[in-house]
């Protein structure tokens, strides 16, 4: 892995669906929270309106009920 393996892994699926103009709720690995919470923040230093980018935190078993919500899209 990179040296740089948390931001790469965020940074590869966050900023395509920011570009295209899509919100994204990113279900972070439980083994990096301070470089997830690091990323938004930078995000939002750029200008990234608050709520646009947004951690997750969760347990997988509990992201599978987030993925069931009918107002909510998402590809697996």
């Amino acid at each position: 892995m990179p040296w740089n393996f948390p931001y790469n892994q965020i940074a590869r699926f966050a900023v395509p669906n920011l570009m295209v103009g899509n919100a994204v709720l990113m279900k972070q690995a439980a083994i990096c929270p301070v470089s997830s919470q690091t990323f938004q923040e930078i995000l939002e230093e750029a200008g990234l309106p608050r709520g646009v980018y947004t951690n997750m935190y969760l347990n997988s078993s509990d992201a599978e009920k987030v993925l069931e919500d009918p107002g909510f899209r998402a590809f697996r």
